[in-house]
């Protein structure tokens, strides 16, 4: 199989047909049978057609290959969304550190075949832990007709496979995509310490705790001169404080974030904490640098029960984008000097409320009407003991009674 389909060499190399225990010759006959049987010639099923058969055989075998994070399947409509927002061109190189089964790196080909534009000139090039994911995105890619060469199998943070010519420096890339795990605590801390050899600590050492954050200066560092980041991340990610809020303080002063978008709890399936979409751009346009725009898209456009983001949303979004000018409830841009008034927290809610949110926590009141609920409930206890104990003694007990 590896010598006819050479867009899929080495593959197959670690399965061993021979092993009738896992591959009884009766089954393997069966099936090859099956396949035989089914016309896939290009006349039999348009673009179209063949696009979504590969997206339900993907979805099937995600489901069987079990993904450690479930949270890591991204939903279409988001992955449209971020890719809209990116605007790959033709020739571009395309990168994804946490590629999963391929979907964004293949959707970046359908935004540039649905514009009528070359989608086969992209370079795309990818890493995944899981061996069984990594095996799903090359053969997503060769079902669409898109080498796989560029997808690598191995721990992007602890040994990043797409290195320069002398192995010592990360290639780097026109655009970065990707939705890294969010909760990947043994991410590699010891390695990067004190300092990354690849360089990608240049913001921070990550904390030990947060391996997005690590996933996120890798991306950053993985990023050309012109290229342009967008990444699918914990809301957290904009307001934590702690080393992680000196990491985002630093990026934003080096005018490095462009935009983010809140997007809520159930866009993500199974639900998670609530998440946004972080763009970054080592080349903003000169109207932008200095701010950052801000879209809450957290307005109940997703369904819980579908988990993605509603084409309602998708398209408010993207227009809010295209058009870049601030929108009461929806969007707005925020400068530097305004955040750095709020200590490099990016709380996109306040920011751009939509009149919808809770009202803003004081803690200093919250503190005093706390402090007062507990004496009242003291003074209620009070009363309530001494009322028993006047019970207790007997209608007349403790009266002088007359003689």
């Amino acid at each position: 199989m590896d010598e006819a389909n050479p867009q899929l060499a080495g593959l197959f190399s670690c399965l061993d047909l021979s092993d009738r225990d896992s591959f009884p010759p009766s089954i393997l006959l069966r099936a090859f049978e099956r396949l035989d049987a089914i016309r896939m010639r290009s006349s039999d099923v348009d673009a179209d057609g063949f696009d979504r058969m590969c997206e339900a055989l993907i979805q099937d075998m995600e489901g069987e290959a079990g993904r450690p994070e479930p949270s890591s399947q991204t939903p279409p409509r988001l992955v449209r969304l971020l890719v809209e927002i990116l605007q790959p061109q033709e020739g571009m190189s395309i990168y994804d550190g946490a590629c999963g089964s391929g979907g964004m790196l293949l959707e970046c080909c359908r935004y540039l075949r649905r514009a009528g534009k070359n989608h086969e000139s992209l370079r795309l090039y990818g890493q995944e832990l899981d061996p069984a994911a990594w095996a799903l995105c090359r053969v997503n890619l060769a079902c669409h007709g898109i080498p796989s060469s560029g997808i690598e199998n191995g721990d992007t943070l602890r040994g990043p496979r797409h290195l320069t010519g002398d192995g010592r420096a990360l290639m780097t890339f026109d655009r970065v995509i990707s939705h890294p795990p969010f909760l990947r605590r043994e991410w590699g801390f010891d390695e990067w310490a004190p300092t990354d050899r690849y360089g990608r600590s240049e913001y921070g050492l990550p904390p030990r705790c947060s391996g997005y954050v690590a996933f996120l200066e890798h991306s950053l560092a993985s990023l050309n001169g012109r290229g342009m980041l967008g990444v699918v991340a914990p809301l957290s990610v904009l307001t934590r404080g702690g080393e992680e809020g000196e990491i985002r303080r630093r990026m934003i002063k080096d005018d490095l974030v462009e935009a983010a978008v809140s997007i809520g709890q159930d866009v993500l399936s199974p639900p998670s904490d609530a998440a946004c979409v972080l763009i970054m751009n080592r080349a903003k346009a000169r109207k932008r640098r200095g701010s950052i725009f801000l879209v809450n898209g957290d307005q109940g456009g997703a369904g819980a029960s579908e988990h993605d983001l509603s084409e309602e949303s998708v398209n408010r979004i993207g227009t809010a984008f295209r058009s870049w000018q601030d929108r009461e409830g929806l969007c707005r841009t925020v400068s530097q000097e305004e955040i750095d008034r709020d200590d490099a927290v990016l709380d996109v809610s306040r920011f751009v409320p939509t009149g919808t949110e809770k009202p803003r926590t004081d803690l200093a009141d919250e503190w005093q009407t706390l402090l007062k609920l507990i004496a009242d409930r003291n003074e209620a206890e009070r009363a309530m003991v001494e009322h028993i104990r006047r019970l207790e003694r007997g209608p007349g007990e403790g009266r002088g009674e007359a003689s």
